[in-house]
């Protein structure tokens, strides 16, 4: 490895790295991102005086595990990301940028999350990238705090980190003209955006939740975001570098009408849950709504990541897979599905207690897009109170473009640019 290479192979792996650990907040971790399964896993990792076994355990992964290899596809857009939402934006990105004479499609085909992994023993070049792994990695263990999580956040970084590397080194072509994410802060797509850049192919992101100031800083060389208040939010966190556009992912507010009128005086109600709710709040919930003589029916919309039978394991309510398409009110914790929601034309009111989350994360009561509730409010007819008036609008705009037309403009420029990238 030159010296220059080697040069941008260890500033590439520390951003990946820092973009990682911001998220969990380099070690005191935010209860959402813990995981019992982690932490039994890792239950070594504790504190710095547990930096033998760290050592010891980092030396097994990444100086003598196997490596692993990707079969990268020879595809003009490669996307990393296995999660449901991730796939979804993808889908979104192909459907909606693609331009007369350029197109694509997603498919796992070429999402490097799905292609062929092939298993292999350390040669002279593997070993020499993951020792300058594990010297960059024990570094940086003197910036975090060790813990179950952040120890897993390491180890998973650095081990895809020198095995995407080692797959796309030589191999990525002149074909692969464009990097596609759909996350910005965890291991597997942030260290394939870090490797791209290492080897020259373009980055781009498609925004697929909400995002606070604990997220990392918008550097791709293409970043298409929800809405303007996401864009403020990176503005605040860091200079924004690269293209940027703000294009809805809802074209037509078809429901948003609805917000207007006045709400029926019997409703049916949905709680949804984040992947961390609290069962004592949320079955005190459920109880209060359903000591409602005004409300026709409660049911409980479950987080993917949450099994239905640890939700009726708390409540003997209906368990949703899916938002339901009759008309409804929706309780819902600290979840980005609220802005989702309020586009489909359903009044949204947050109730904090849910989940352990911190009170108001996303900022849509302090925006003055939603109302807060406490548990006593569930008892009343609280989706009665005048709060979606006329001056609702223009609050919402800067949460969904798709309010007026002006986002179209945005689109063509949008279009057109990709399509230059992809024509080169």
């Amino acid at each position: 490895m030159k010296v220059i290479a080697a040069i941008r192979f260890i500033f590439f792996f520390y951003k990946g790295l820092e973009r990682n650990f911001k998220i969990i907040n380099y070690g005191q971790v935010p209860e959402i991102y813990i995981t019992e399964k982690v932490t039994e896993k890792y239950f070594f990792a504790k504190g710095f005086r547990s930096i033998g076994a760290v050592v010891k355990n980092l030396m097994r992964h990444l100086l003598s595990g196997a490596v692993r290899r990707f079969d990268i596809p020879a595809a003009q857009v490669l996307f990393c990301g296995a999660s449901r939402n991730n796939e979804r934006e993808f889908q979104y990105f192909a459907e909606t940028f693609s331009s007369p004479g350029v197109n694509f499609r997603y498919s796992r085909e070429s999402n490097i999350s799905f292609v062929e992994q092939i298993r292999s023993r350390h040669s002279l070049k593997t070993r020499f990238v993951f020792a300058l792994i594990f010297v960059l990695s024990l570094l940086y263990v003197l910036r975090i705090k060790i813990c179950p999580t952040s120890y897993k956040y390491l180890v998973s970084y650095a081990r895809l980190f020198g095995w995407i590397y080692l797959s796309s080194v030589g191999r990525v072509n002149a074909t692969n003209k464009l990097a596609v994410v759909a996350n910005d802060h965890t291991d597997f797509p942030v260290a394939f955006s870090m490797v791209m850049q290492i080897i020259g192919v373009q980055t781009l992101y498609v925004q697929h939740a909400e995002v606070t100031e604990k997220f990392p800083a918008l550097d791709f060389d293409y970043s298409i975001l929800r809405n303007v208040r996401s864009h403020r939010t990176y503005e605040a966190i860091s200079p924004v570098r690269g293209r940027v556009f703000v294009v809805p992912r809802v074209f037509e507010l078809s429901g948003i009408g609805r917000l207007s009128k006045p709400a029926p005086v019997n409703v049916h109600v949905v709680v949804y849950l984040s992947s961390v709710f609290d069962e004592v709040q949320v079955h005190a919930c459920v109880e209060a709504l359903r000591g409602n003589p005004k409300v026709i029916t409660v049911s409980v919309k479950r987080h993917p990541r949450v099994p239905v039978e640890a939700i009726r394991a708390v409540v003997d309510v209906e368990v949703l897979d899916a938002v339901p398409e009759y008309e409804h009110i929706a309780v819902v914790p600290n979840s980005s599905v609220a802005i989702e929601l309020l586009e489909a034309g359903v009044r949204v009111y947050q109730c904090f207690a849910l989940d352990s989350v911190t009170p108001d994360y996303y900022g849509f009561v302090r925006g003055g897009i939603t109302r807060e509730l406490i548990l006593d409010d569930l008892r009343a007819s609280f989706w009665n109170d005048g709060f979606y008036g006329t001056d609702w609008l223009p609050k919402f705009k800067i949460y969904s473009p798709a309010v007026d037309e002006e986002w179209r403009a945005v689109l063509l420029e949008a279009q057109r640019t990709i399509g230059a990238v992809l024509r080169d």
